[in-house]
């Protein structure tokens, strides 16, 4: 081998050894905890929920159609993925379901929003090292209700008789927590019918629900880790510019000489 191909050969080995000194920045997340909250509900009469974080949690409302009669209230319920469990680096996974139940219930009686609380207690799981606790996150959204009457009046797309709209909005989407230089993020994605559909980009936090059935939506969210400290470049040697220059006039000497022979 050349000395070229030596002096190239050691630098690539360098640059090697440093990334590798660096680490990889692959990790999983470990929800310790995982519980949800009803709270400010808006409008509606007869209405009930759980009190405080829990898991699941319910919320119903309004006077059963006809009066007095055995229907039931119409509501949400949010159901959380069991605790403790462990997702991997940049997958999309559920945190829970979402179901509206819709009960045929008096006019007026329905509520027009409510907010719904999520919160985690997270801990990251390096690819080496320590596990590292990041604390407690927690996520809002606004829960938006359309009750709509019975009149023949419906929503474009309904399949019975007027199904009812719920609209979703998160009100607060990721949480990032920084450590020793690198950055451990949460991110809600949204509502869709499934991780496959979640995973495809496909969400819809708006949709309709069918008088006497109900209808259901899984929460998305995905674990990133981002280093904010990359490896610094690997510096030359101090003597290497000259020696390289050396060498090539040596070899334009040497090549003369060969010419002239």
């Amino acid at each position: 081998m050349s000395i070229f191909g030596k002096i190239a050969g050691g630098l690539a080995a360098a640059v090697a050894v440093a990334g590798l000194a660096h680490g990889a920045l692959a990790a999983s997340i470990r929800f310790d905890s995982l519980q949800a909250m009803w709270a400010n509900p808006t409008g509606g009469s007869y209405v009930s929920m759980s009190s405080g974080y829990g898991d699941p949690v319910d919320i119903r409302w309004g006077r059963p159609w006809p009066w007095g009669g055995s229907g039931g209230k119409s509501g949400y319920t949010f159901d959380a993925v069991d605790t403790p469990f462990t997702r991997v680096q940049d997958a999309v996974f559920a945190l829970g379901e979402f179901t509206h139940i819709n009960k045929v219930i008096w006019l007026g009686t329905g509520i027009s929003s409510v907010e719904l609380f999520l919160k985690a207690d997270l801990t990251a799981i390096p690819d080496s090292g320590p596990e590292v606790s990041l604390g407690t996150s927690i996520f809002r959204f606004l829960v938006k209700h359309t009750e709509t009457p019975n009149n023949g009046n419906c929503p474009a797309g309904s399949t019975s008789n007027c199904d009812d709209i719920v609209s979703i909005t998160a009100l607060d989407s990721s949480d990032t927590v920084s450590i020793g230089g690198v950055d451990y993020t949460l991110s809600i994605l949204g509502f869709a019918e499934s991780v496959a559909d979640a995973n495809a980009g496909n969400f819809n936090s708006d949709f309709l629900s069918p008088e006497n059935g109900s209808n259901t939506r899984i929460l998305a969210g995905k674990f990133t880790v981002v280093d904010n400290n990359p490896p610094a470049p690997v510096p030359l040697p101090a003597g290497l510019p000259m020696l390289l220059i050396g060498l090539a006039s040596l070899g334009f000497l040497q090549l003369r000489r060969n010419r002239n022979a």
